[in-house]
């Protein structure tokens, strides 16, 4: 009891008081354990997260060094130097051919085929990554006695040391292949201006 008198908490030295109460020791401790626990934890990700943007930097930085650096062997030849004629003689079925302006009722006039092949023929093998390089000019000749068949001529430059390009790059297979293929992927577009049967093509190589 204390019989209406106020009983005076005593406080040892030392100790912090907050709202009037005073603030032990192991409560001091503990807020400070969990403190430097958080701090630790921060740290940590932090440690983690520059780790990571160093790694993606360095990435960054050596793919920009090896585009600038790199050279590419197959990029790097002397057209110069690409001076032995090697020329394709062919022959194909045309389906369909539109776009003639002198007689719009006539298919396969053969102005119309001549001037498609040959564009047509331009725009693919200069473009092409494996034998663009030694391709020179492409003629495309109408049959006369047949509108739907055509002949076309693809004229190529080699190195004097052929017989391995001739072999394995520049042979009749490839170069038909590739004009084959490109006949292929047309099937899917419309309105197409000259339509070609691709099994119908054939070739074969000429020095002349």
């Amino acid at each position: 009891m204390n019989d209406g008198k106020e009983v005076e908490m005593q406080i040892m030295p030392g100790t912090q008081v907050y709202n009037g109460q005073p603030i032990s020791n192991r409560g001091k401790k503990r807020c400070y354990s969990k403190s430097k626990l958080v701090c630790w934890k921060l740290k940590l990700w932090h440690t983690i997260l520059l780790i990571i943007l160093l790694f993606l930097l360095a990435i960054v930085i050596s793919l920009v060094l090896y585009s600038v650096v790199y050279e590419d062997e197959d990029e790097k030849f002397d057209k110069q130097s690409y001076i032995t004629p090697h020329n394709y003689n062919g022959t194909l079925r045309v389906i369909n051919c539109q776009g003639s302006t002198e007689s719009p009722q006539h298919q396969f006039e053969s102005t119309c085929i001549s001037q498609h092949l040959r564009d047509m023929l331009l725009k693919l093998y200069r473009s092409s990554p494996l034998l663009g390089r030694y391709f020179v000019d492409a003629y495309s000749l109408p049959n006369g006695t047949n509108d739907t068949i055509a002949y076309y001529r693809l004229q190529f430059q080699v190195p004097e040391e052929n017989t391995l390009l001739l072999k394995y790059t520049l042979n009749e297979e490839v170069v038909v292949n590739i004009f084959r293929q490109h006949l292929y992927d047309q099937e899917f577009e419309e309105n197409r201006v000259l339509v070609i049967d691709p099994a119908s093509l054939s070739i074969h190589g000429t020095l002349l």
